[in-house]
């Protein structure tokens, strides 16, 4: 059984850090020129001029964008869905990933070798339900439409060749979505 806490979307510990080379998704991805103006602006907040990919940023930066381009009503759901699918090309992942099953397993550690400071409890807890069938819950302060997109890419990207990967996500608290994480079933 997934053991369930409570998450805040948008805020994190002041000591977490994001690498700079996960956050080469929102300079290298296709949404890059779309979000650049969004990006610069909330660089500028932190005194950054650039993202360099073997630096460290305050986490809180990425979320300040995220925050930003929510607050945007040209700015839908599936652009957060696509810069989440990009973190899977730009993360840093453990070596011996190979399989769907692996990768949706590893995703605390993607989460550690990608942020580092962050509180303890915070992550992906992954449990596998059956043959073909895996549901993650998401305890990140990262918004749902990033975090699908991150899952719903890496299930694309690490599922067996001809399979067609089904992504359904379930608010832990649908009336009040940012007040918590989501549970993530993954079929293929």
């Amino acid at each position: 059984m997934l053991q369930q806490h409570s998450v805040r979307k948008y805020v994190t510990s002041k000591s977490a850090q994001m690498s700079g080379q996960a956050m080469q998704a929102f300079v290298t991805g296709r949404l890059a020129r779309e979000i650049r103006p969004y990006l610069d602006d909330v660089l500028a907040d932190y005194g950054v001029d650039s993202l360099n990919a073997g630096c460290w940023y305050p986490a809180q930066l990425a979320l300040d964008l995220y925050r930003r381009l929510a607050m945007d009503n040209r700015t839908s759901l599936q652009r957060m869905v696509s810069i989440g699918m990009q973190f899977v090309e730009t993360a840093a992942w453990p070596d011996d990933v190979q399989t769907i099953y692996e990768a949706l397993n590893s995703l605390n550690a993607v989460h550690r070798l990608n942020i580092r400071g962050c509180p303890p409890d915070e992550g992906f807890t992954a449990e596998w339900v059956g043959s073909q069938h895996i549901r993650v819950l998401d305890h990140c302060p990262y918004p749902h439409g990033i975090i699908y997109g991150f899952i719903y890419g890496i299930a694309r990207s690490y599922a067996p060749a001809g399979s067609e990967p089904v992504v359904e996500r379930t608010l832990l608290n649908p009336n009040h979505p940012d007040e918590d994480g989501a549970f993530y079933t993954i079929r293929w």
